[in-house]
Formats: C-alpha cells, structure tokens, sequence
C-alpha cells in the first residue's frame, strides 16, 4: 500500500516514503515557527558543554531545540531510531537527506540510470 502525505498537528510526518514531498513540507513548517530556526539548521549549531547563559547564546540554543523539535516530531517511530543520537537540527536534517536522498555520488548514479 502506498504512503500518503499526513500531518499531525501540523508537523508534516515521515515515514519513509516520498522524502521528496515531506522535505519540502518540513522546510516550510521550520521556516513558519521563526527565519532563525530554519537559519539554524542551515548555519548548523554546536551545542555548548556550559548551558549558555547571555541572551544571544540563549536563542541559539532555543533556535536549535525548536527545528529538532520539529524534526523528531514529523518522523515516524522507525525513522526516528536512525536519528535519535544527533545531536542538533543541522545533524538529523543532514542524516536524513543521506539516507534517503544520498550524496553525490548515488545522485549522480540514479541520474544515468
């Protein structure tokens, strides 16, 4: 049976199938909730080893956690194991699109064939 597009509680949700429709419905969700939080997963965040403490550091850190928030939520029990252990938004959106867009290399292969 094929997979449709659903949403819960407007997260786009994932379950392996049509990454190409689901990750364009999450990029839009992200960029909803802030430019900031979509910027933090283009910008990529390092989480600090000290809780950060000025206002500026504080909304990075916030920025972050509401992108994963997102992420994780939109992401069925099965795909969530493959990215469980990331620790930031930059990581989870990146192993995805690995996974199921791959890199270079296997794009360039399904383009010849």
């Amino acid at each position: 049976m094929e997979s449709t597009n659903s949403y819960k509680n407007g997260i786009p949700q994932f379950d392996g199938h049509k990454y190409d429709f689901w990750i364009i419905g999450m990029k839009t969700y992200i960029q909803a909730q802030g430019f900031q939080v979509w910027q933090s997963i283009v910008d990529g965040y390092t989480t600090p080893a000290v809780p950060p403490t000025n206002e500026k550091a504080v909304k990075f850190d916030e920025n972050n956690f509401k992108a994963i928030n997102a992420l994780l939520n939109g992401l069925s029990d099965t795909i969530f194991t493959k990215v469980a252990h990331c620790k930031s938004d930059k990581e989870i959106w990146d192993k995805l699109r690995n996974i199921y867009e791959g890199d270079s290399k296997v794009k360039v292969a399904k383009l010849q064939t």
